[in-house]
């Protein structure tokens, strides 16, 4: 039985929340608690140790930022844009993205736990020695993405686009990736030891280590 995923504590009612202005920046070594950022741009941000603790995130624009020592704590982003972004060594535990555009997003070295990623473009992301603990992908596009040695133990991906994405070395056991589209997906007989896949995933992941897959009936 799968560890369920635990949800942010956050207020369901904005109005418990804080409202920043709308010109309003990012500083480094600031924590942002119960507050609801709507439609601000921090596009090309850069700041260091800065922490996101039980927010509410809507349409909010983080393209292209560098945030190094990133936490983001009991957060809900929706509809944000997180393209080109690079977070250094962050931390993002009891949160989820919900239909956000994060194309080439990288996430090297995160530590992501308890956390949904919900109807969200993450093409081309990055996730290289990531490690996910209690973790969701549900409906994401994930073409390209990069997971090598990353530790994806237990992670679930639900009717997601696994085309071309890169999982050589990363630990894969118990991981669920059974209704994904997998061609062309990229690993290596280390990283699919473990892991849950469909009859014809099995197939396909076969012929990449070399076997030839054939009916039993087949001429011989």
């Amino acid at each position: 039985m799968k560890k369920q995923i635990r949800s942010p504590m956050l207020s369901p009612d904005d109005a418990d929340l804080a409202s920043p202005p709308a010109e309003f920046a990012l500083d480094s070594r600031e924590r942002y608690e119960s507050t609801f950022f709507r439609q601000h741009n921090f596009s090309h941000h850069e700041t260091d140790h800065t922490v996101f603790d039980q927010c509410r995130l809507q349409e909010v624009n983080f393209s292209s930022t560098v945030l190094d020592d990133f936490e983001l704590n009991d957060v809900e982003l929706q509809e944000c844009d997180l393209a080109n972004a690079v977070w250094n060594k962050v931390i993002i535990y009891r949160t989820e993205f919900q239909a956000c555009r994060a194309v080439g997003l990288n996430v090297n070295e995160a530590f992501i736990k308890d956390v949904i990623f919900r109807d969200t473009n993450l093409m081309l992301a990055q996730f290289r020695f990531a490690e996910f603990k209690s973790v969701r992908f549900e409906n994401c596009n994930l073409k390209g993405a990069d997971f090598q040695n990353a530790d994806l133990r237990g992670v679930v991906f639900v009717e997601c686009d696994l085309s071309e994405a890169e999982f050589s070395f990363a630990n894969l056991k118990n991981a669920d990736i059974r209704g994904c589209e997998i061609k062309e997906t990229r690993a290596n007989s280390q990283s699919l030891q473990g892991l849950i896949v469909e009859p014809f995933q099995a197939a396909y992941f076969a012929g990449l280590l070399g076997l030839q897959v054939k009916w039993t009936k087949a001429d011989r």
